[in-house]
């Protein structure tokens, strides 16, 4: 299983962090290889490069995911740039592809962007089972959403960390 949860700028740029979620794994509490990082699309495109805490922790062997992608103007440039391992399609534009054309497109983008890049597309917002069949047809097998809320299949799943703090998140079964 994977836990995933949404990094945001100060942290990326805290001395600390990379240390605070090393001492996570020396305390055997999570690895490495079972935590992916969410940056949203917007936080990446403000990233200086100085942020020392993505290479350390890539290179300890954490996954990141661009979050939001379809939200925003996405700074491409920036994927080639650090150790990103996945994109996400946002929410609201998974959900609007229902019935605009146009989001669909963009959610078809997203997803051939991701894959010609080497990255796992991910969309939010499978809700159902219709959608999640869409969304595989183009691509996408890896979602996140209420098709996924009682339990894990073999895709990404909303669940709740226990005893881990406050955080919540999303856990991907492989």
């Amino acid at each position: 299983m994977r836990i995933s949860f949404s990094a945001l700028r100060h942290h990326l740029a805290s001395d600390t962090f990379a240390e605070d979620i090393g001492a996570l794994f020396k305390s055997g509490s999570l690895t490495a290889g079972e935590l992916e990082l969410r940056i949203s699309e917007r936080t990446l495109a403000r990233l200086t490069g100085r942020e020392r805490a993505l290479g350390r922790l890539a290179r300890a062997g954490v996954r990141f995911a661009v979050d939001e992608v379809g939200a925003g103007l996405s700074p491409v440039a920036s994927l080639a740039r650090f150790p990103i391992h996945a994109l996400q399609v946002d929410r609201s534009c998974v959900v609007a592809a229902d019935e605009n054309p146009a989001a669909l497109k963009v959610c078809r983008a997203a997803i051939a962007l991701a894959r010609a890049l080497d990255l796992t597309p991910i969309s939010a917002g499978v809700d159902n089972q219709q959608r999640r069949e869409q969304l595989a047809a183009l691509g996408c097998e890896e979602g996140l959403g209420d098709l996924y809320r009682d339990g894990f299949s073999n895709t990404l799943a909303e669940a709740e960390l226990p005893d881990r703090g406050a955080a919540s998140g999303s856990g991907r079964s492989n």
